[in-house]
C-alpha cells in the first residue's frame, strides 16, 4: 500500500491490508502463507494498538489469533 510509505501510522491501511494478506495467505502454501499471516497478523495488532476504540481492528485481531494463532504475537509479560 502506497498510503503506508506515505503515513505509516494510518491505521486505517494497515486493517485494509491486514485483510488483503490474510486473504492472500490463505491461497498461498508453505513460506509464502507464512508470510502473509505474519504481516497480516502485525498490521492488525498495530492498527488496534494506534486506535484503540476501533471495535472492528479489536474483531479482527480476535478473528486472526483465533484461527490462524501460530501467527499471534506471544503474551506480553
Amino acid at each position: 500500500h502506497s498510503g503506508l510509505c506515505h503515513d505509516p501510522a494510518n491505521d486505517a491501511a494497515r486493517a485494509a491490508r491486514a485483510t488483503l494478506e490474510y486473504w492472500l495467505g490463505r491461497l498461498a502454501f508453505g513460506e509464502a502463507q507464512a508470510a502473509y499471516f505474519s504481516q497480516a497478523v502485525r498490521d492488525i495488532a498495530l492498527a488496534a494498538t494506534l486506535d484503540p476504540a476501533n471495535a472492528d481492528y479489536r474483531n479482527d485481531l480476535d478473528f486472526y489469533n483465533k484461527n490462524i494463532p501460530e501467527y499471534a504475537p506471544p503474551p506480553e509479560p
